[in-house]
């Protein structure tokens, strides 16, 4: 019993680990892997290119600003109410 029990958590763990693997290896790939078939599981050569071409098209300054800035303002918000009440 225990042992189908850990197979059937292994399977469900693997379920939902996958899409994030290959979402994490197609960041770190080169643009020739993307297309290549078969498809890998490993990337062949490890590049940082696609980070840098997202943050050229992308204004990721101002987006990171304005999520620090809402972060701040709840949780001063939070320990402004959390606080009295405690």
């Amino acid at each position: 019993m225990r042992g189908a029990l850990a197979l059937g958590a292994l399977a469900i763990a693997a379920a939902n680990l996958l899409p994030l693997w290959l979402i994490v290896k197609q960041a770190f790939s080169p643009e020739k892997e993307s297309y290549a078939w078969p498809p890998t599981w490993w990337p062949e050569s490890l590049t940082a290119e696609n980070f840098a071409r997202a943050a050229e098209l992308v204004p990721l300054g101002s987006g990171v600003a304005m999520s620090l800035g809402i972060a701040l303002a709840t949780v001063a918000s939070t320990l402004a109410l959390a606080i009295p009440a405690a």
